[in-house]
Parts: C-alpha cells; sequence; structure tokens
C-alpha cells in the first residue's frame, strides 16, 4: 500500500454483517444466514481501526453494508440505528447497500434520511439474468428506486450501481446474453441513468476454479470483442479499463475476521485463507503488511506468468489479480487487454483535447 498523491489512497470496508433476506435470487452466491452482525466488542475496535488508517494519512471512503438486501434484511433497523455504528460512519465518505429494489422499508429509509445525511448513499442494485429483459420488473424496480431517490434527497449524494446477476445460468445463455452486452448496458441507462456491471461472487461460495475460470474468461471475450472503439468506451460502465481503481482497497469483515478482496471486474469478496488478514492488533499495519507481502509474493511469481511483459503489469498487481491467477491455478490473464488499451487510448484523448 503506496500513497502515490493525497488523493490516491482510499480504503473500502466490505462489512458482511447483515442476515436473512426475503428473496431468493437465481445468480446469488450469499449465504443469508453466515453472518450475524459485528463480534462482542469489534464495532468499537472498528473505531480504532479507521483512525489508525487515517493516521497513517490513508482515506477511510465506503462502507460496503452487505451481503443482504437492506430492505429485508433480519437485523436491518437494528444495525442502522445503532450510535455506535453511526458515528462510525461519520468516518467515511459512502455508505454503499444492497438491494433489488422490489420492496421498500420505511423504517430503514427514514434512519438513512435522518441518521446519514453526512454521507454518499449508494445502492448496488441486484438485477437477475431472468428478469433483465422484462420491462414491467425493470419498471417496478425504477419505481422503488425514484421513491428512495425522493425519500433520501437530504443525504449528501444519492448514487446507485445497478449489477446484473449473470451467472448460476447455463454457459451457452451467459454466452448469448454476454455477447449482447451494448444492448444490455443502452437497456440499464434506460432504466437506471447508469450502465450494468457484473455481480462476480463466486469466492462466497465453494465454486470449482474451472467454473470461475470459464465464467471470467466470458468476460474477457465479451469486453474485448464489443469494445472495438474509443466511441462504445466511453459509453460503458468498465471498471477493469480504470486503471485507477489502485486508489481504492477493499477488505471484508465476517464474524471477527478480515480478508484482502481483488479488485477483478468486481470487488471479488472471498472468505479463502490465502486471503485472510491476521488482525491482533486492528491496526492498518495489518493490512498494510498483508499487502506489502502480497505485492512482493506477486512481482517473484510474474516471470511464470504472461503479465511479465504486459504495460499493466503494475496496476494488476496492486488489484491483487496477478496473485488470483495462481488462485485460480492459470497462467493465463483474465482480462481483456484490448479493451483496455481502447478504453485508455480513448481517454488519453479526451484528456490531450481539453
Amino acid at each position: 500500500m503506496y500513497i502515490r498523491d493525497m488523493n490516491s489512497l482510499r480504503v473500502n470496508f466490505n462489512l458482511e454483517v447483515l442476515h436473512g433476506c426475503k428473496w431468493s435470487c437465481v445468480g446469488c452466491y450469499v449465504d443469508t444466514k453466515a453472518q450475524s452482525g459485528f463480534v462482542n466488542d469489534d464495532l468499537e475496535k472498528f473505531k480504532k481501526l479507521t483512525h489508525s488508517f487515517r493516521e497513517r494519512e490513508l482515506i477511510p471512503s465506503i462502507l460496503i453494508l452487505g451481503p443482504t438486501d437492506i430492505f429485508t434484511a433480519g437485523n436491518r433497523v437494528d444495525f442502522l440505528s445503532n450510535e455506535d455504528f453511526i458515528e462510525l460512519s461519520k468516518e467515511y465518505e459512502r455508505l454503499t447497500l444492497t438491494t433489488t429494489f422490489q420492496e421498500l422499508d420505511y423504517d430503514v429509509l427514514r434512519i438513512l434520511a435522518t441518521k446519514y445525511q453526512h454521507l454518499e448513499v449508494e445502492f448496488k442494485i441486484i438485477i437477475d439474468l431472468p428478469v433483465f429483459n422484462d420491462d414491467e420488473f425493470l419498471l417496478n424496480v425504477q419505481q422503488k428506486m425514484n421513491e428512495a431517490k425522493l425519500a433520501l434527497i437530504a443525504c449528501k449524494k444519492f448514487v446507485v450501481h445497478p449489477q446484473l446477476n449473470l451467472f448460476n445460468a447455463p454457459v451457452e445463455e451467459m454466452r448469448r446474453v454476454l455477447s449482447n452486452y451494448i444492448s444490455i448496458n443502452e437497456r440499464s441507462y434506460r432504466f437506471f441513468d447508469e450502465g450494468v456491471d457484473y455481480a462476480i461472487s463466486f469466492g462466497r461460495r465453494a465454486i470449482p476454479k474451472d467454473y470461475q475460470y470459464k465464467a471470467f474468461q466470458l468476460l474477457k471475450d465479451v469486453f474485448n470483442t464489443h469494445i472495438s472503439n474509443a466511441d462504445l468506451a466511453k459509453n460503458v460502465h468498465f471498471d477493469t479499463g480504470n486503471l485507477m481503481d489502485i486508489r481504492e482497497n477493499i477488505f471484508t469483515y465476517r464474524n471477527g475476521e478480515f480478508f484482502f478482496a481483488p479488485k477483478l471486474y468486481d470487488e471479488y469478496v472471498n472468505f479463502d485463507q490465502r486471503y485472510k488478514i491476521n488482525v491482533t492488533r486492528w491496526h492498518a499495519d495489518e493490512f498494510v503488511d498483508f499487502q506489502r507481502n502480497l505485492l512482493i509474493k506477486q512481482y517473484q511469481d510474474i516471470e511464470k506468468l504472461p503479465c511479465h511483459d504486459c504495460a499493466y503489469t503494475a496496476t494488476c498487481v496492486d488489484k491483487g489479480a496477478v496473485d488470483f491467477l495462481s488462485f485460480l491455478g492459470t497462467n493465463e490473464c483474465i482480462f481483456p487487454r484490448r479493451a483496455i488499451d481502447l478504453v485508455n487510448r480513448a481517454a488519453l484523448l479526451e484528456k490531450e483535447a481539453i
């Protein structure tokens, strides 16, 4: 973890603390009963941890509260009403919540509107593949989203981030849908004013590595194929092509333990021992040490991978993506380098034109 400039390094925490969910989404890998809030006095220790990041001049940026729907989780009201959590949130810039927007809880909206005005509030809108082409379904989601936006007008900012639950579908159906990526993205803009992203949540379950590898290759192929010119590159939601994602460091908390989340097409939330961070002092140094060791390991392994002569090696090392190849058991790149070239070439040309 190295500071590059004043705004270069932000620390995000994915808090897996909500349990229970009303929905049974086809593409969901979340174990809805695997987490039960903060363990013992962990919330108090989390404040200490946050302050230690600030002391190291790192920026506590986003608290991601999940993993279940904020409007149906069993402990949602108690958690959001917790004064200690409200105080902790004041150290951050944004609160991110997961929802299907199939249903609203007006108590949750009231608490957010009155207790979290100091924050940007973001909703990750999870949409299952089978219903993404259903206008009536998406119009209902859109109506609930707009209602929530109106209720939270006092908050610092209202942000939405549509995510398509693509996986857990037959491979041929995934390939068919992915091959139509541009129209999917346009459809997302039509209903949500934002491009769609794909929920990469395999790490929450013991999903076979070969299945994961094939899914990443499908994503790689679709972006390489369909981001074919600079104009298209400007209109797609393509986090992978954003080289400035090195600013984000994402860690997951669940049941008293912390895990590093590699930044792939989205954050790869996982509970594998490979990514577990041994936290005893609840201090930023423990997280910095983990990433420093991971960085060294990746550069030691790089000669065995296609990364050693790639222009994006440093970025992928910062994201933990080079180590992820070893985790998957492959020496083949999982990223669409052709599309990344186009995205960054377009950004560079636009900057030069100013």
